[in-house]
């Protein structure tokens, strides 16, 4: 079940501490986790998980405002291709700043949102999708 608690858990724990998990693997297992999501650096990570989660705070703050808001259909492909190439020309240092910096929107939007937002089934699928399911897709833990 996915919870206030369990979002903000999983945004203070697994997702606060995930960019100093990555810089404590070694350069080898740095490279094979990148290999194995597909991107070229970890930059290129944080800028796609954060990409999805402008979109995702977007969506759950439209639903709360019109409960039947229906979320534009995008292309999965296309979107991740386009959030990496917003970084290109920025540094390690200022994707990282603005990933931690959604990372913390996250938190303010789920413990500002109204507890009947928690009985929404889109509101909570859509939280759960960019925040349960993202960290288990780019999960550290089998390094």
């Amino acid at each position: 079940m996915v919870t206030r608690e369990r979002l903000l858990e999983t945004l203070n724990g697994p997702w606060a501490h995930y960019v100093a998990a990555y810089d404590a693997l070694s350069s080898d297992v740095q490279k094979e986790y990148l290999r194995r999501q597909g991107y070229r650096r970890f930059a290129d990570v944080l800028a796609h998980i954060r990409a999805w989660w402008l979109r995702g705070r977007a969506i759950v703050e439209s639903l709360v405002a019109d409960p039947a808001m229906a979320a534009t259909e995008i292309d999965v492909d296309s979107f991740n291709a386009a959030a990496v190439a917003d970084v290109q020309a920025q540094t390690d240092v200022e994707v990282r700043s603005a990933f931690e910096q959604a990372r913390r929107d996250m938190i303010d939007l789920i413990e500002r949102l109204p507890p009947e937002a928690f009985g929404s089934e889109r509101i909570v699928g859509q939280l759960n999708m960019e925040i349960i399911g993202h960290a288990a897709e780019h999960s550290l833990a089998e390094y």
